[in-house]
């Protein structure tokens, strides 16, 4: 009896036990492991996204999930990114990088299909923890641009593609960017290579893209500004290109930033498109302002090219001495190169 006792305390030991462990888990975030998940609206021709969460707990499982969902999840309106005729062959992780393989139907696609399919995908899975980019092959071969150029691997930035914003037509650029060097002081060229909606004009695509931070992993200082500032709106009137940037802009994101190297990196990107000569600020419609409180926004900034080096990394002995050009600083720059 005393056995059967012993027997039955140490049960409801357990219970206790297990049960108090259902509770720390369902305490958890409930985000901690939801995606969204990216599809075709009804109009064919705008992106929006869903929250999924997975079933699973591993790396396989959960990308397994995403991209069945991204071949016949249930959207709220619209379709799935992937088509019924297209298939996933498979997929394979290198390091940061997940290549996912199609069917050859894939190239049946046409070419709005084709970038929606491409971006739907690429902003769902570099959600994952520890990936960076995406690379597309169709039955083992690279995927390839109408010219032959080779698509490499993508990250979420390659893309702008807004939500709730049509795409009629895409096309692809490659943009001289600039951003903050290891100083802080001076502003160093990089190449990228990014697709973009034929709604939005190539001056706010580059300043879309310098919010967003380098993609050089050796950079120090990754933001020129605050990466949560918002474009209020882009314009150009008689080669002056005006950027209506939210209050954000004008927050001390990164300190060792310094001002007149945050404002060239938005001239020196703007003004390398060849469409104007000079760009003026506002913030929330005003250009009384005086950007972090030294430089007055009422005028119009042009490039100053005594604030731009051609070395990242100032201290690695790897990168001293002959410095490096645009092109040549923009072969290391993941897939967002002219390369591909």
């Amino acid at each position: 009896m005393g056995r059967v006792c012993r027997m039955s305390a140490v049960i409801l030991i357990l219970c206790c036990l297990l049960a108090a462990a259902g509770c720390s888990r369902q305490s958890e975030p409930a985000d901690r492991n939801t995606y969204d998940v990216y599809y075709i609206k009804s109009d064919g021709v705008t992106l929006d996204s869903y929250t999924y969460e997975p079933v699973s707990e591993d790396f396989d499982g959960i990308l397994g999930e995403l991209l069945e969902e991204l071949s016949s999840g249930t959207p709220p309106e619209g379709s799935a990114a992937i088509p019924s005729d297209v298939t996933v062959n498979g997929y394979e992780k290198n390091v940061d990088t997940i290549n996912v393989d199609f069917s050859g139907a894939y190239l049946g696609l046409t070419n709005i299909r084709e970038i929606l399919l491409r971006t739907s995908l690429v902003r769902t899975l570099v959600q994952m923890a520890g990936v960076v980019s995406i690379s597309v092959t169709i039955d083992g071969q690279p995927l390839t641009e109408t010219d032959g150029t080779v698509v490499g691997a993508m990250s979420a930035d390659t893309f702008i593609v807004s939500q709730g914003s049509g795409i009629n037509s895409y096309q692809s650029n490659t943009f001289t960017l600039y951003f903050p060097d290891d100083t802080g002081e001076l502003i160093v060229p990089e190449t990228r290579l990014v697709y973009y909606s034929s709604n939005l004009i190539t001056e706010q695509v580059v300043c879309e893209q310098i919010i967003s931070g380098t993609v050089d992993d050796r950079a120090k200082h990754k933001y020129a500004v605050s990466p949560d500032t918002k474009i209020n709106s882009v314009t150009i009137t008689d080669r002056i290109c005006l950027v209506d940037l939210s209050s954000k802009f004008n927050e001390s994101y990164d300190a060792q930033v310094s001002p007149e190297a945050a404002l060239q990196c938005f001239v020196q990107s703007i003004c390398a498109l060849g469409q104007c000569d000079g760009v003026r600020f506002m913030v929330e419609g005003s250009s009384d302002v005086r950007f972090r409180g030294e430089i007055s926004l009422d005028t119009v900034f042009t490039p100053d090219s005594a604030i731009v080096t051609t070395v990242r990394a100032q201290e690695d002995s790897a990168f001293q001495g002959g410095g490096r050009t645009a092109d040549e600083e923009g072969e290391q720059v993941t897939e967002a190169t002219a390369e591909g």
